[in-house]
């Protein structure tokens, strides 16, 4: 197994840094969790991250948009133009920001930001700028936690939870763009609104970007459900998601690089074989790795720092779900190389509609609290990657052969 890992972490060398920057950025991430709690409280850290994830829920509304550029950038031999391709995607978002405007009542302006800093992202990534396109969420951590001292040594908010979030996402794209704008050009001779491309980039992109939005909703139902029902403990699940979530991204940080070994063996079956075995024996190893050494971590910080009864329990549940689906992506790439995605989405969406539906039966018939949510949540999620991880080795490698 060592052997194994070893091997693995040589061939990815080249890499290295990129892994790096990525994790981190996610320790930023770690660090506003951390203090954010302290600082502001439990209820008034509860709406910031709700109004966080709202936001970033609104990735759905892009409908594949940014992933179907990609993919018709490469398929194209005369190359798209990313300044008819943002044009396309801001008239996009506004539109779409107008219905969500009507709808909710709300002005969301960190909305749109958001929405163009994810167009701006798939731009660098696509100019192999990928230490650059990963910056906005760790600048906007960084801003966060200026905003939380702020708090601290003024005792107040600037104008609202709320508001001040959305000024936040304002402030990070501000700086975000102007460490990337020299990449992202505007050539006003070539700038045109194709509706032909607009369909393209859709037609290439809502399926493949399905996935990721199904993991959004997925990952937004039970603090939905909290925040509505059991108010009092959205606090205490945002700190116990947060302290999860950095497992999953680090893990999909290296899953990132994985879909590029993946796809180099694609036409060779053996090897591909061989490569995906040793990802998943690397991803079993990972989530042994991160569930041994956290349990006396959480342990540690809350009984030292947060002191928040029963947190233990709330932190290895989302722990241990949300590490086994970051594991997963170490070899779930080949599901999308071999044009079977339709296994992907398809358990995904049972398995969300399950959760959904489980989660109202425990709250209509007041089974139990918000941890029988995370409990049942977290367990579908586990089955869920458990599911994938057949499908690969039953359906995929063994078909092939």
């Amino acid at each position: 197994m060592y052997k194994t890992i070893a091997n693995f972490i040589i061939t990815q060398k080249k890499y290295f840094w990129f892994i790096l920057v990525r994790i981190l950025s996610f320790l930023v991430i770690g660090f506003e969790t951390f203090f954010g709690p302290k600082i502001v409280g439990l209820e008034a850290y509860g709406i910031i991250e709700y109004e966080k994830q709202l936001i970033n829920l609104s990735t759905i509304f892009l409908f594949g948009l940014h992933t179907g550029y990609s993919i018709r950038y490469y398929k194209s031999q005369k190359k798209e133009e990313s300044s008819s391709f943002l044009l396309s995607g801001f008239f996009h978002i506004l539109i779409f920001f107008g219905l969500y405007s009507l709808i909710s009542q709300t002005f969301s302006f960190g909305i749109i930001v958001f929405l163009l800093s994810v167009l701006i992202e798939q731009i660098l990534k696509i100019k192999n700028k990928f230490n650059l396109a990963i910056l906005f969420k760790p600048i906007f951590s960084i801003i966060l936690v200026i905003y939380y001292l702020h708090y601290y040594l003024y005792s107040g908010k600037l104008v609202s939870f709320i508001f001040d979030v959305n000024l936040i996402y304002f402030l990070a794209f501000l700086f975000f763009f102007l460490f990337v704008r020299k990449y992202v050009s505007f050539n006003l001779k070539k700038l045109q609104l194709s509706f032909e491309n607009y369909k393209l980039y859709f037609k290439n992109g809502f399926q493949p970007n399905l996935t990721s939005s199904l993991v959004l909703i997925l990952f937004f139902v039970d603090r939905f459900l909290i925040e509505k029902y059991y108010e009092e403990s959205l606090g205490v699940y945002s700190i116990a998601y947060n302290f999860a979530v950095i497992s999953f991204l680090i893990a999909s940080s290296v899953g990132y690089v994985t879909t590029i070994k993946i796809g180099e063996k694609l036409n060779e079956f053996d090897h591909l074989k061989e490569l995906v075995t040793k990802l998943m024996k690397l991803s079993y190893f990972y989530i042994s790795l991160v569930i041994l050494f956290s349990i006396p971590i959480i342990y540690y910080i809350n009984a030292n720092w947060f002191k928040i009864e029963g947190f233990e329990k709330i932190a290895l549940i989302n722990l241990i779900g949300k590490t086994f689906f970051g594991a997963a992506t170490f070899y779930t790439s080949i599901i999308y190389y071999k044009n079977k995605e339709y296994f992907s989405w398809g358990i995904l969406l049972i398995v969300t509609l399950l959760i959904t539906i489980a989660d109202f039966y425990i709250i209509h018939f007041g089974i139990g609290d918000f941890i029988m949510i995370q409990y049942v949540s977290n367990s579908l999620l586990v089955i869920y990657c458990i599911l994938i991880n057949y499908v690969v080795r039953k359906k995929i490698l063994k078909k092939e052969k």
